[in-house]
């Protein structure tokens, strides 16, 4: 693991006994030692997103302490394939599991599946979840406390998966996991796909790409650009012509009464007063 970011982070957790979120998303961590959890006891979310991880071997999460009261765990944005790490996976407040845009295979859903009795959220990737909803109906028939969140998409989806087959198989080890799981864990899970991207100035990636397309529009930017150019002296045009107008029946109102000093408000070359000024 990248010493630099940890180095920082384990010098305000040391014998802290406070709750703390640990953030150490984007900082190209691929491998994580197996003490490297020591000074977090206390740490109830772990974000190690946007990094470089590739697997979580064996005993990357052991702590004697157990991180026992960590109940969130981020790791999206990862070239993840595997997590052979019981010690994650037997977390004792684990409640939440983000792997949205990883590689996760079949064999390490189906072992999360099986080894996180108190899970109530998993984040998976938007393919692998549309191609649970397309037997969303199975699933939830053979393990009633698993639910598939599916989106529009992956309901209208028609496009056939690899591992459908596998998935659906009576006899196939997907579907003994989930029978399993029937029996003896009573929490319920929701399984969810991956949110919509989005930066982290809060722009949605739809609406860039519609900026983008709107942008590349022969002659779009041509027009923009023409219609400022013309809306700016139009609307100066329109301000001087009201100003005009407004000067006029001042001055005519003026010459009607009785009292000079309104002249001399109108007309500032008499007497030399500014009065015309302010009003204009």
């Amino acid at each position: 693991m990248a010493e630099e970011p940890l180095h920082k982070l384990e010098e305000g957790a040391r014998n802290s006994r406070q709750r703390c979120h640990t953030d150490l998303q984007g900082n190209s961590i691929s491998y994580i030692d197996e003490n490297t959890w020591k000074p977090y006891r206390w740490t109830e979310k772990l974000n190690l997103s946007s990094n470089l991880i590739i697997d979580l071997k064996f005993g990357t999460f052991r702590a004697r302490h157990r991180m026992e009261i960590l109940h969130k765990v981020i790791l999206s944005h990862n070239p993840l394939k595997t997590v052979e790490d019981p010690y994650l996976l037997h977390l004792p407040a684990l409640r939440y599991l983000d792997m949205g845009k990883t590689h996760v295979s079949l064999t390490t859903l189906e072992r999360i599946l099986f080894m996180t009795p108190e899970l109530e959220k998993l984040i998976l990737p938007s393919h692998r979840t549309c191609c649970l909803c397309q037997l969303k109906n199975t699933i939830e028939v053979v393990c009633k406390t698993v639910k598939l969140h599916c989106d529009s998409d992956c309901l209208a989806s028609t496009i056939r998966c690899g591992e459908e087959a596998a998935v659906g198989n009576v006899e196939g080890s997907f579907m003994k996991v989930l029978r399993a799981r029937n029996k003896s864990i009573s929490t319920e899970l929701i399984i969810e796909p991956e949110k919509a991207s989005s930066d982290r100035r809060g722009v949605s990636l739809s609406a860039f790409m519609n900026k983008q397309a709107t942008e590349e529009v022969p002659g779009y930017r041509d027009k923009e650009d023409f219609n400022m150019i013309t809306a700016v002296p139009i609307a100066v045009l329109i301000f001087i012509i009201i100003c005009y107008r407004f000067q006029n029946c001042a001055c005519r109102k003026a010459a009607k009464g009785d009292n000079k000093g309104h002249i001399r408000r109108a007309f500032p070359g008499e007497g030399g007063h500014l009065g015309s000024q302010a009003m204009y």
